[in-house]
């Protein structure tokens, strides 16, 4: 078939299925990568003293404010003894909310 003979609904249901990231040309996806990037995306803080905790396979992160302990970020493993040294952390900064991240 010659291209000046396509059938038009098929071109137009093609067109109609190009939706999202895919269906937009180099210009639109740098325009829309710019305007996430511009957003305003902070987070409010509900509990300024409140630790925070990253559970992983492999480690354990905890993280309480800067203002109440001069390591503010500590990588803890999985075993139990690390364990237990996370929860003695957390009990040594007494009335911490803690938050899971």
């Amino acid at each position: 078939m010659k291209p000046s003979q396509q059938n038009p609904l098929k071109k137009a249901s093609c067109q109609r299925a190009r939706i999202g990231w895919q269906g937009t040309n180099r210009k639109q996806r740098r325009e829309m990568t710019r305007k996430i990037q511009a957003a305003d995306l902070s987070l409010e803080v509900v509990h300024p003293d409140a630790a925070g905790i990253d559970i992983g396979n492999e480690a354990h992160y905890v993280a309480v404010p800067p203002t109440r302990h001069d390591e503010a970020v500590r990588r803890f493993g999985c075993t139990t003894a690390e364990l237990r040294d996370l929860a003695s952390r957390l009990k040594q900064h007494r009335n911490l909310p803690v938050a899971r991240m």
